[in-house]
C-alpha cells in the first residue's frame, strides 16, 4: 500500500472510532466530507476503510479498537445522514 492510502486509511480514525480524541475533534459534516473525499478518490469503500483502520491501529500501533467502538461509529454516521436526507424526520 503507498504512503497516500496508508496515511488516508490512518486519518479516518476520527470518523469511525468512537473512543479515540480524534472522534471528539471532527463533527459529522467533517466526517462525511472526509468519507466521500477518499471514497471517491481512492476508490475505497466505507467497509473497506473503517476494517483497514481498525487492523492498522491494534497491529501497528497496538491500540485496541474495539469492533463495538466502530459499529457505534458507523451507526452515528448512519443516524447523522438519515436525518440530514429527512429519511427519519
Amino acid at each position: 500500500m503507498n504512503d497516500k492510502k496508508y496515511n488516508d486509511i490512518l486519518s479516518t480514525r476520527g470518523c469511525f472510532d468512537i473512543a479515540s480524541d480524534e472522534y471528539t475533534k471532527l463533527d459529522m459534516p467533517k466526517k462525511v466530507e472526509l468519507l466521500k473525499e477518499l471514497i471517491n478518490q481512492e476508490n475505497f469503500t466505507t467497509a473497506e476503510l473503517s476494517i483497514k483502520m481498525m487492523d492498522t491501529y491494534n497491529k501497528e500501533f497496538n491500540k485496541e479498537i474495539r469492533p463495538i467502538d466502530l459499529v457505534l461509529g458507523l451507526s452515528s454516521l448512519v443516524d447523522y445522514l438519515l436525518k440530514e436526507d429527512n429519511i427519519c424526520k
